[in-house]
């Protein structure tokens, strides 16, 4: 009976481990889009900005309200891309350790000198 315990255990754990890392990458690509998007809606912002500043549009309140909203825009994309940012410093520090696994040989020195 116990072994049918273990057994259902097991299961059950190994697939919520595929299932997490399946969700973190998912996180990861929205990340990476989320990121994509400000950086097209900033240089969308400056473009704006540039046609505002030509004399046959300066002072057009329409493209004024455009550039205000598209930096309302950033601004919110931003406050989603620390969440996200948040994930992919984690990302970092995993890397950081795995090249340090992979990399035994090298003396700890030269890793103080590095650090």
């Amino acid at each position: 009976m116990t072994w049918l315990i273990y057994t259902a255990f097991s299961t059950i754990i190994v697939f919520l481990i595929f299932y997490i890392v399946y969700l973190l990458k998912n996180i990861s690509f929205f990340g990476e889009n989320i990121d994509n998007l400000r950086e097209e809606v900033e240089e969308y912002n400056i473009h704006l900005k540039s046609l505002y500043e030509m004399e046959m549009f300066h002072g057009d309140e329409t493209i004024q309200g455009m550039i205000e909203h598209t930096t309302h825009l950033t601004e919110r994309i931003k406050d989603f891309e620390f969440f996200y940012s948040l994930l992919s410093e984690q990302e970092i520090l995993d890397e950081e350790e795995e090249n340090e696994h992979d990399e035994p040989d090298q003396p700890k020195e030269a890793e103080k000198e590095i650090k």
